[in-house]
């Protein structure tokens, strides 16, 4: 799929405005520790992708699990673990302290995927997001 695709298909955690701001995307509040070892991120409840199937941090640990194996894990190699400790809330714990892991999610490459997408290989077979148009 092109690149500049995907947003019109999927949503991020978060997103940058023209000002390259961070603002709210899947996740409505998010914040790091003191130490920039663990980062928490709320997630916007009643989100669905485009098959109906409900948004929720199982979903958004899984892709980012996978994201960890595949070619983009440069852009997350701070990441030590990923954690769902409830329904809304995505649990980022670095290595070593990062205290701008906000603005690493932001590109569109990071963005969540619906998990009836995934071939039994975890490949992305169909387009199944969040975002403002499907196919």
């Amino acid at each position: 799929m092109p690149f500049a695709f995907r947003p019109l298909l999927y949503n991020g955690l978060l997103e940058l405005d023209l000002d390259f701001k961070l603002q709210p995307g899947l996740a409505e509040k998010w914040s790091g520790s003191p130490d920039g070892k663990d980062w928490l991120f709320t997630l916007r409840d009643g989100v669905k992708f485009h098959d109906g199937t409900p948004l929720d941090a199982a979903v958004v640990k899984k892709n980012f699990d996978r994201l960890q194996a595949g070619p983009q894990k440069g852009w997350l190699s701070d990441v030590e673990e990923v954690l769902a400790p409830d329904r809304l809330t995505v649990r980022f714990r670095m290595k070593a302290p990062n205290y701008i892991f906000d603005s690493h999610v932001t590109p569109p490459f990071l963005s969540v995927v619906g998990l009836s997408a995934f071939d039994e290989k975890g490949r992305v077979e169909k387009a199944v997001g969040t975002g403002p148009f499907m196919v």
